[in-house]
């Protein structure tokens, strides 16, 4: 279709059909060509039943890509806890299943070959248990885990490859390839956001997910997997009765999970916890996660209402809060979500899952400290009434605001000079600084600092000034944090070029004369000096950068 003069649009839908094709025509075709004889058939038919299953669930979720409400939910392949989320649960499952399967009915196998088997067994359990409760989502040390597991059972695979009998290898490449789908799709693709505008050239319909793509390669590479393990499974030529026990691989993972279920749908970890969060009029939270992107950040509540479900006109806001002066820079109102009901045990607390993303402009102010905020409010009549918290596990600004997390908005800035003048092992580069010749007792005097970073913050560090009297030998001293409390140094980010002009406050006795200047970081808890180097790389003495001098008059 033509938009104008000269530009074409693409339908995203028809992008998202020509990648499927594109990825499972002919995986599909070797599949049959080159698997199939070589499984037995029963090993044949379950691979073949996860197949047909992955494409009807597939292609349901892009018949109601564009619908919303129930139907939409329970075939989107973004959404937790519907259709496709137990079909790619119960295929990681059947995976660790047959893998152990396999690892009892070789017995004709090295035993190697069979210890392999058995150290993919468990953890792809445990991935299908994964994918329903959603562990990684608490814990960013599981979802490393996973990434390194999959790089270690790569790797062995690559060796195993070295010593099978050539009969095996196809099974082995067929191991790996689905090990890289799996991992570009879930661990790669994840990362990227919506991307919406121009393909080229071209203009996009609508905004192009990410999701229709990492979701179908995961799926469809542990499909793979699993076709490898039934193709090992096969070689081993097991008796007809175990491999019928094939069959009962998803229908056991299913009684599992079913028994799971009422435990908690979808937070393992809120099990047994009271609420982190208890509003007066009832309402708790119980789990909240944020995630940063390039100009979003999104914001994932579970919420309880005081009784089975939200009462009319009950919302929440998520707020941007510069932590300097409390303004709030940027803003999103939502009413509370009343469908897709979880229930979390012990206490049996009815949690409904709220879900938003704030987009924020290149025009949002940038290098500087914002609180990712929660209110809860009841509309009346013409008034939003803000809801005061009782009880709260995280820090709150007030009464009735929840504070979430923290980020600063990078600023896109090149930096202009690569020379410096001290480099702190923390990751940070003082670059350069402006230091008056003369100033007066008791006034402020302005120093300005250029700072750079190398690395993403973690700490709170602060910066010295030390004025040592040329003459005698004494001292005063003056600390802030180097860039201010605008944007304390947890929140600097790698590439970030900013300044801060100081206005140390000189005292009013300070004695007349020339004082050297001297500055440096140390972490604020520990009240520990950063080790400074020179441009050369030696260290300076005591840790303390030489800036200068300046006269002091009376």
């Amino acid at each position: 279709m033509i938009a104008g003069a000269s530009e074409f649009v693409i339908p995203t839908r028809a992008l998202n059909v020509a990648f499927l094709l594109a990825l499972y025509v002919p995986i599909c075709g070797l599949s049959y060509r080159w698997l199939r004889p070589r499984l037995t058939p029963i090993a044949w038919r379950i691979a073949a039943g996860f197949m047909l299953a992955q494409a009807a669930v597939i292609v349901l979720s892009l018949i109601y890509q564009l619908e919303s409400g129930f139907t939409w939910w329970l075939w989107d392949l973004n959404s937790e806890w519907n259709l496709p989320t137990l079909l790619s649960a119960i295929q990681f499952a059947s995976v660790g299943f047959a893998a152990i399967f396999a690892a009892w009915a070789g017995r004709g196998q090295p035993i190697w070959l069979r210890l392999y088997f058995v150290v993919i067994g468990l953890p792809f359990f445990v991935l299908g248990l994964d994918d329903l409760f959603q562990f990684h989502e608490a814990n960013w040390f599981v979802e490393t885990a996973y990434t390194g597991l999959g790089i270690g059972l790569a790797l062995a695979a690559s060796i195993l490859a070295l010593l099978v009998p050539r009969r095996n290898r196809i099974w082995l490449f067929c191991l790996l390839t689905g090990l890289g789908l799996a991992g570009f799709g879930g661990f790669f693709l994840e990362r990227y956001r919506d991307y919406c505008g121009k393909l080229a050239s071209f203009q996009l319909s609508h905004c192009l997910e990410p999701y229709h793509y990492e979701e179908p390669l995961e799926m469809l590479g542990i499909w793979l997997v699993l076709a490898a393990v039934l193709g090992l499974f096969s070689d081993a030529s097991p008796p007809t009765s175990v491999q019928r026990a094939l069959y009962w691989l998803p229908s056991l993972f299913v009684a599992i999970a079913a028994i799971a279920v009422p435990a908690s749908p979808y937070s393992i970890p809120a099990l047994g916890r009271t609420p982190a969060v208890v509003f007066e009029a009832g309402e708790s939270l119980h789990d909240h996660r944020v995630k940063i992107y390039e100009q979003e950040v999104n914001v994932r509540l579970s919420l309880s209402p005081e009784g089975r479900i939200f009462v009319d006109g009950l919302g929440y806001s998520i707020h941007l809060v510069d932590q300097v002066n409390g303004a709030s820079v940027l803003r999103l109102d939502r009413y509370a979500q009343r469908e897709l009901k979880f229930t979390i045990g012990p206490r049996l607390a009815h949690v409904y899952r709220q879900d938003m993303t704030l987009s924020y402009t290149p025009d949002m102010p940038a290098n500087r400290a914002l609180w990712i905020v929660l209110t809860l409010w009841r509309a009346q009549a013409d008034e939003y009434l803000r809801q005061p918290v009782v009880s709260s596990d995280l820090m709150l600004l007030g009464d009735t605001q929840v504070v979430l997390g923290e980020l600063a908005l990078p600023e896109v800035t090149a930096d202009p000079s690569a020379a410096w003048l001290a480099a702190f092992d923390a990751g940070y580069r003082l670059a350069n600084v402006d230091l008056p010749e003369r100033a007066k007792a008791g006034d402020a005097l302005p120093i300005r600092f250029d700072w750079r970073s190398d690395t993403d913050g973690s700490e709170d560090y602060a910066q010295f000034l030390h004025f040592v009297h040329e003459d005698t030998g004494q001292w005063w001293g003056f600390d802030q944090q180097p860039l201010g409390p605008r944007l304390p140094t947890r929140l600097w980010y790698k590439g970030l070029a900013n300044s801060e002009t100081w206005q140390a406050p000189l005292p009013d006795d300070l004695a007349p004369g020339r004082y050297a200047v001297f500055t440096g970081l140390y972490r604020q808890g520990a009240q520990e000096r950063v080790t400074a180097r020179d441009i050369a790389g030696k260290p300076w003495p005591d840790n303390r950068v030489a800036l200068g001098s300046v006269t002091i008059e009376q």
